[in-house]
């Protein structure tokens, strides 16, 4: 694994999992990164994750958005990315993982 790799999954762990017990955190609810940004979440980071690095070999971006103290991270192929606002990756309901505090 690449250096990249195991850095943004260790920033990604770090706002998903806060220092919290895990029976004290709730589990994630997904929703659409339609509805998300619908409601106002805001864009706080995106992550190209390379084909080699990833169990599918493809290229993935993750995106982290965030309202207030809720987190939500969503991944889309890097051809869902690129074509967002004409693909059906955006309003899929399983695209993004939320959690709230």
């Amino acid at each position: 694994m690449s250096i990249r790799y195991i850095a943004t999954a260790g920033f990604l762990a770090a706002l998903i999992f806060p220092t919290l017990s895990a029976a004290q955190t709730p589990p994630p609810v997904q929703q659409s990164f339609v509805s998300l940004t619908g409601a106002g979440f805001k864009v706080a980071g995106t992550f190209l994750v390379p084909g080699a690095d990833t169990t599918a070999k493809a290229a993935m971006v993750v995106v982290t958005l965030q309202k207030d103290s809720t987190v939500a991270v969503c991944t889309f192929s890097l051809g869902a990315w690129e074509n967002l606002s004409n693909n059906v990756a955006a309003t899929d309901a399983k695209t993004c993982d939320v959690r709230a505090p």
